[in-house]
């Protein structure tokens, strides 16, 4: 699957939390503390997969009173491709892919790229992306992502 600076379209944070939720198979939930710091309530998890183009994604839905928080595709397969550029490739040259396509990112340690102003995130093991997600904009602030991206010596 291609994917891009934004949700596939089946899963935007316009969806209903509960209509995207009843979507999945291998279904399970859970309630969690997930937070991007010490603001945020209580959520819950989703887990499952769906169909999509044909092809199964295992996704994580991260909730925060009723309305999605994050989407994250959690298995990276080796035909799956951002905005054109394959996903298993050694994180360098996904990073210089990047730069080519004018796309701000940053990399403050080795488990994660965050782009920032485009609200994505990669999670790296290995060398090798795993997963991304996509951060809803409605629920963190542009300062919070930044301090993600741009951790401040505390």
């Amino acid at each position: 699957m291609d994917y891009g600076l934004t949700p596939p379209k089946e899963l935007t944070f316009q969806t209903g939390m509960h209509e995207l939720v009843q979507k999945l198979s291998n279904h399970r939930s859970k309630q969690n503390q997930v937070s991007y710091d010490a603001k945020h309530q209580p959520s819950a998890i989703h887990i499952g997969s769906i169909v999509l183009n044909g092809g199964e994604l295992k996704l994580r839905i991260s909730e925060v009173q009723d309305t999605i928080q994050d989407l994250t595709v959690t298995e990276i397969t080796k035909t799956d491709t951002f905005l054109g550029a394959p996903l298993k490739q050694d994180v360098t040259s996904f990073c210089n892919f990047l730069n080519q396509q004018n796309i701000s990112w940053n990399r403050p340690d080795d488990e994660g790229l965050y782009l920032w102003e485009n609200w994505v995130i990669f999670y790296i093991e290995d060398d090798v992306i795993q997963h991304i997600t996509w951060i809803n904009p409605d629920l963190l602030s542009d300062l919070e992502l930044i301090e993600l991206a741009f951790p401040s010596n505390k």
